[in-house]
Formats: C-alpha cells, structure tokens, sequence
C-alpha cells in the first residue's frame, strides 16, 4: 500500500529506461503526479511507474484525479510487459460526447485494440475522482471501476495474461524486457503534458 507520503518513490517502483525525474512528474504529499508524455508504445519519454506481478492472482487499485481536455490526453491503470504488449484502463476525453470518459485498450504484439469504443463509460461531470481496480485470475485479468471508492463496477472483459509473459513475446519479438508489470501511467499526444493525479496505490495477493 503506497499512499505517496515520502517525497521519493519506494524501491517497489520501477520506471521505463530513465530514472523518476521533474520531467516524469513528483511524488509526496500524499500523492503521485504524472505528467502526460508519449504513448506507452514508445521508445522514448513515457510517464509509467510499476511494480512487478508477484503472484498469479491478485488485486490492484488506484485512486486517479484527471481533467483531459482532448482526446490525446489519458491517465490510469496499466499491466505492462513492453512497448508492445501491455493493456490499460484510463481516463481520457471523448469529443462527440463532450465528456470524460473511461476506455479499456490493449496492445497485443503492435495489434492495438480498443475494447469500449461507442460504448466508453461517461464519468459524471460532479465526479472529480475515479477508482480503477485490476483483478488477476491466473490466465485471466479484468478491470474495474468506482466513482466513490466504495461500489464497484465489473467490467465483463476478459483479458488474456499470457500476452504478458516471457514465453507469449518471445515467440514475435525477444523476450525478457520487464516481466509482467502493474502501474500508473500518463499520456499526452497532444504535448501539452497534461498531469494525471494519483492518490494511493493498493497491491493485494489473494
């Protein structure tokens, strides 16, 4: 349980290539601010911070503040392997619904596929924070979200963990980068890096 009291990241936390910096974002004070950089499939400057899978089955949260002004900006939950194979729910900007919205995405080899589309979940314009969840079931994971920290709201999307394991990439594209992650991630296409805020980081095996 990391509630970003310290004014540094615990070692549990890793970040992508180059260490935690001002440019990334800051951390203390009770939360971690991320600033939105490029798309989790680059190779260069991309706000993540995560910590391994430890176990086949477990459960990890997060408490997420995010006002995107267009749709290039997204911020949430992600399970991570490499620039390309990782999956994420997040929260970005829908311009036909004129909205924040809550979208699943995940990339499989390159292939990157958006889950919700027309259906993305709109978050209610008095709703300042949402709670994002991920659920491993040993093949399996799934997202979850609330809007007050307390009901929970099941997301029937079954996501294949195989994707994130050694022997999976290995067979497209040299293996043994990361291993199978769990963090929070930033983006801004747009360039304006816009911040993502969040409050704590839960971890729990089952």
């Amino acid at each position: 349980n990391d509630n970003f009291e310290k004014t540094h990241l615990d070692e549990e936390w890793q970040t992508l290539r180059v260490p935690f910096t001002s440019r990334m974002g800051q951390v203390g004070n009770g939360k971690l601010i991320l600033n939105g950089q490029q798309s989790l499939s680059s190779l260069f400057d991309v706000s993540l911070v995560a910590s391994r899978w430890q176990s086949f089955k477990f459960q990890a949260e997060t408490e997420l503040k995010f006002d995107p002004k267009y749709y290039q900006q997204m911020a949430g939950l992600v399970n991570f392997y490499n620039d390309r194979h990782y999956s994420w729910i997040f929260v970005t900007y829908d311009e036909d619904k004129k909205s924040r919205v809550i979208e699943i995405a995940q990339n499989d080899n390159n292939d990157y596929r958006s889950f919700l589309r027309d259906k993305s979940i709109s978050i209610p314009n008095n709703v300042d924070f949402v709670y994002f969840r991920s659920t491993a079931n040993v093949q399996t994971y799934r997202y979850s979200y609330s809007f007050d920290g307390k009901v929970w709201h099941d997301i029937p999307i079954d996501l294949d963990a195989a994707i994130l394991s050694d022997d999976y990439v290995m067979q497209h594209y040299g293996g043994f980068f990361t291993g199978a992650m769990i963090g929070l991630a930033a983006v801004d296409y747009s360039g304006f890096n816009r911040s993502a805020e969040f409050n704590y980081f839960k971890y729990l095996e089952k």
